[in-house]
């Protein structure tokens, strides 16, 4: 009965020590700053995409690949998303996701080429929740604390939450790392 004891103690630990060095890996423990910074300007080179926003990877990876290809770097990608999910179903909900370069880099030309839209992001003050962490987590980690710190701005008080404003994540992913900074902006 002894060994049969210690046999799933020894699981039980083994599952709960693999369960927290997962956790620690992915960020679950890491803080989420929250700050008023100037966010932008950046030129958006970007795809629409229609569809559960969980799904926008490939579409981001496309828009990486053709900036690769063509001899730029895609130090920051994003995801522009235009739609509260609670609101709008899963199936039309909107967003815009690609690369984001800083308009003095010069561009222009080479971005004019590509298959992708772009358009101006103007820089102005904004409230940016930061983690480090997989970008999995945003909706559970990040977006609670922001809406908790955006609505207490005095022109937000009075609006529900179904009216945050398009949000804007910017992923900052380092070659070689797993784990993403991820910047969530709205507008203040």
């Amino acid at each position: 009965m002894n060994y049969f004891k210690g046999t799933i103690l020894g699981i039980v630990l083994g599952v709960s020590s693999f369960g927290a060095v997962v956790f620690w890996k992915v960020g679950y423990f890491k803080k989420v700053e929250i700050s008023e910074s100037i966010v932008g300007p950046y030129t958006m080179l970007y795809q629409e995409h229609i569809g559960a926003y969980h799904k926008v990877s490939a579409k981001i990876l496309e828009v990486e690949n053709w900036v690769k290809n063509n001899g730029l770097k895609c130090k920051k990608s994003f995801g522009l998303y235009l739609d509260h999910p609670d609101l709008v179903p899963e199936d039309k909900l909107r967003s815009e996701v690609g690369c984001l370069f800083k308009p003095a880099m010069g561009l222009g030309d080479t971005l004019k080429k590509s298959p992708f839209k772009t358009k101006n992001y103007k820089g102005k003050l904004r409230l940016q929740a930061t983690f480090t962490g997989s970008p999995a987590l945003t909706p559970i980690k990040v977006y609670p604390k922001l809406y908790k710190d955006w609505i207490q701005y005095p022109n937000q008080r009075d609006n529900p939450k179904e009216h945050l404003p398009e949000i804007l994540e910017i992923y900052h992913s380092p070659d070689g790392e797993a784990l993403s900074k991820i910047s969530v902006i709205v507008e203040l």
